[in-house]
């Protein structure tokens, strides 16, 4: 066998077979990351859900100070988990020849799934 295996391609051939994965999750994260400016306003303006609370006789739960500061910063975490977490598996699947693009599409559909339990659980 020669010092090059013919079958394992070098890292320049397999960089230049997976430039479409990598332009996709990049476009993929800008997408995310568009998403997460728009989440971010909703998840301070989210403090207003209190503003009913010692007004009404039947308080929604989101009044209980515990539970409002858990779903808050629990959704703040969230969110910056979501910004540094994504490039960095990125960067991982491309460095061992993974498609890249499953991580940002993982990540959007996390989102839109933890806003969805977000404002299910300040609505209640």
């Amino acid at each position: 066998m020669s010092a090059v295996d013919p079958v394992v391609p070098t890292s320049g051939a397999r960089e230049q077979s997976r430039s479409p994965d990598v332009v996709i999750s990049w476009v993929l994260y800008g997408l995310q990351l568009a998403g997460e400016a728009l989440l971010a306003p909703f998840w301070l303006m989210s403090v207003m859900m209190t503003d009913s609370c010692g007004s009404v006789a039947d308080e929604p739960a989101v009044c209980d100070g515990n539970y409002f500061a858990a779903f808050f910063v629990a959704f703040a975490c969230l969110l910056v988990a979501a910004f540094v977490a994504t490039p960095v598996a990125i960067i991982i699947a491309g460095r061992t020849g993974k498609p890249r693009w499953p991580w940002p599409v993982l990540t959007i559909v996390l989102l839109i799934a933890a806003t969805a339990g977000y404002v299910y659980a300040f609505t209640r």
